[in-house]
């Protein structure tokens, strides 16, 4: 019913996304008119755009990013999770579609499935410091104590080492500093 509904209410707003519609197939002409409509703020016509790209192609990740990535900015986390989840699975190896649902996730209080998301980003990028400050906390509200304080250890670049050797030498700020090995996350 809504998506009969915004299709009459476009159809009176937007003749050229009826156009569109009407004469293209091809999912990725379909998203980059998508994008030009969510760019000129005009979100009802971008999104029944990627949804039609998304239709036509149910793993056409551009489509399914930016839907999620709309909601997500509009703070529609409920609109944005399933979007995002099947971007994640469509292009396992994005750590933006990752990240994002981690986010939109906890936002909808489903904690334990948003720390997975976060941790398969980190998986991308373990160098991402802030994800490690946002984990830590949020393991800390789950009541996740150890790995909270793994994951600030991480974070910080501060485990000790398991002989108790002096670790690797760093730099910062010109003067050389000690700090052990880091920690990673089984």
């Amino acid at each position: 019913m809504t998506g009969l509904l915004l299709a009459i209410v476009l159809a009176l707003q937007a003749p050229e996304v009826e156009a569109i519609l009407a004469r293209e197939n091809d999912p990725e002409a379909l998203s980059q008119a998508a994008r030009g409509f969510a760019e000129a703020r005009r979100y009802a016509e971008a999104e029944l755009l990627w949804r039609r790209a998304a239709e036509l192609r149910p793993d056409f990740f551009p489509a399914l990013f930016n839907l999620g990535f709309m909601h997500f900015s509009r703070e529609r986390f409920q609109d944005a999770a399933p979007w995002l989840e099947r971007a994640s699975r469509a292009r396992p190896k994005d750590y933006n579609a990752r990240y994002l649902l981690g986010t939109a996730l906890v936002r909808l209080d489903r904690r334990e499935e948003g720390l997975r998301a976060w941790r398969a980003a980190l998986a991308l990028r373990p160098d991402d410091v802030r994800l490690m400050q946002v984990m830590s906390v949020e393991d800390s509200k789950g009541r996740y104590y150890t790995e909270a304080a793994a994951i600030a250890r991480r974070a910080l670049g501060v485990q000790a080492d398991d002989q108790g050797g002096a670790g690797r030498r760093r730099r910062g700020c010109g003067a050389a500093s000690r700090a052990p090995r880091r920690e990673t996350i089984p």
